[in-house]
């Protein structure tokens, strides 16, 4: 029962900050990421793709584009939706469709005051829409919102700034990276996306630190995603035999999981 989603920006209000289009469905992706039987992915991931049609991480995507882009991904479905904030109440009304028939599935309303408590609720009832047994969900390691991402909504909109600067090139993503570690210095996927900037932008000599800050919140990141920075860090100390053998454990314990391979 493994399932694919594509997740797209959302329409946001005029009083709504620009980055929460992007970081909100982000955010829910990412938190789904702790289910193994669910391959999510966001906008902000297929920039090469969005690219091909002149679009950009940033963009509203149109509906059909949306269909088009997700068949090309072998996403079984997509979604997308709106945010809105009045009276000190976030709004976020989501449209989950299946990508074949382009039929909605369902469509869902949620509101908080509370934008984790938003990203928590999404993210479970996305994954029970799209099919994942109740017993699953019930079993499956699912820590909540504010542990996995920056646990403060500046330090996420510094990391959300980071991504989008970071899809769009050059070496404007560091800055927002360590702004959100100095903000939430507990925040794994922070550091594991800084030391990613560092060495894409020549300054390798820094990745070593952010691997080991990495390393050491590595409780916050999900599963699948643990071995990465154990594999960074022996690739940087020059240990090829440790760094084979956690890529050969990982693969043991999540073959379907591409990114052992």
């Amino acid at each position: 029962f493994r399932k694919n989603i594509l997740i797209f920006n959302f329409d946001i209000d005029d009083n709504i900050e620009d980055w929460m289009s992007s970081g909100i469905p982000g955010s829910i992706a990412y938190k789904m990421l702790q289910d193994i039987y669910v391959n999510s992915t966001h906008q902000l991931e297929i920039e090469s793709i969005l690219g091909d049609y002149n679009k950009s991480i940033s963009d509203i995507i149109p509906f059909s584009l949306q269909r088009e882009i997700s068949k090309k991904e072998n996403k079984q479905f997509f979604l997308n939706g709106s945010i809105s904030y009045n009276n000190d109440v976030f709004t976020i009304k989501t449209k989950l469709y299946n990508t074949n028939s382009s039929k909605i599935v369902v469509e869902k309303i949620f509101e908080s005051e509370d934008i984790y408590e938003l990203i928590d609720n999404l993210s479970f009832a996305i994954r029970s829409d799209i099919g994942i047994p109740e017993k699953h969900l019930d079993e499956n390691i699912d820590l909540p919102a504010i542990e996995v991402l920056p646990n403060s909504i500046e330090s996420m909109k510094q990391y959300i700034q980071g991504l989008i600067k970071q899809g769009d090139g050059g070496g404007q993503a560091i800055p927002y990276f360590e702004k959100s570690v100095e903000i939430d210095e507990t925040c794994a996927v922070c550091y594991f996306m800084l030391q990613n900037a560092y060495v894409m932008n020549n300054q390798g000599d820094k990745r070593l630190g952010a691997i080991k800050k990495a390393l050491e919140y590595d409780y916050k990141l999900p599963e699948r995603m643990k071995f990465l920075p154990k594999i960074m860090l022996y690739w940087e100390t020059q240990e090829p035999e440790k760094m084979t053998k956690v890529a050969e454990m990982q693969i043991q314990l999540y073959p379907e999981n591409l990114i052992g391979y």
